[in-house]
């Protein structure tokens, strides 16, 4: 179960780390704003993690949309079935979601800069120390959990 989320972590990572390159590259202030209308509607559903989860794949949408990269929508598309599917673990992915609303100014930033190289590679390193805070903090979960069914 660790492996098989740790890989999942990683591929968050790199997809993310593109996105946001792309974004940063593409973007239009209306992609500004969705993304900001988004992050602020994230403020409300703090208390849930599902809508919470749902609000962060709008969220991860409008930013690969910014992009204008159909093959990160498809790709976006397997995973925005896992707040309904796997809701235990969106629990545990979003333990802590007033540090993903800081998350979303952090990216929104990355992609107003217009810089791609240096988008991509902040976001890539914020995302892996965010990866081992929570890794450390669900190490005993992590070991523990039987894998579900993919």
């Amino acid at each position: 179960y660790r492996e098989l989320l740790v890989s999942f972590l990683e591929l968050r990572r790199v997809l993310a780390a593109e996105a946001v390159a792309l974004a940063a590259a593409r973007h239009t202030e209306a992609d500004l704003a969705e993304m900001r209308r988004l992050a602020k509607a994230q403020e409300k559903l703090l208390s849930d993690p599902i809508a919470f989860a749902r609000g962060d794949v709008a969220f991860q949408r409008a930013l690969i949309r910014a992009g204008r990269n159909l093959g990160f929508e498809f790709v976006l598309n397997a995973f925005a079935r896992f707040p309904d599917e796997h809701p235990g673990l969106i629990s545990d992915l979003y333990d802590r979601r007033e540090d993903a609303v800081m998350l979303y100014e952090f990216v929104m930033s990355l992609v107003a800069s217009g810089d791609s190289e240096g988008a991509r590679k902040t976001l890539r390193e914020g995302l892996e120390r965010i990866d081992v805070e929570w890794l450390a903090r669900h190490d005993s979960v992590v070991k523990n959990a039987a894998p579900s069914a993919p």
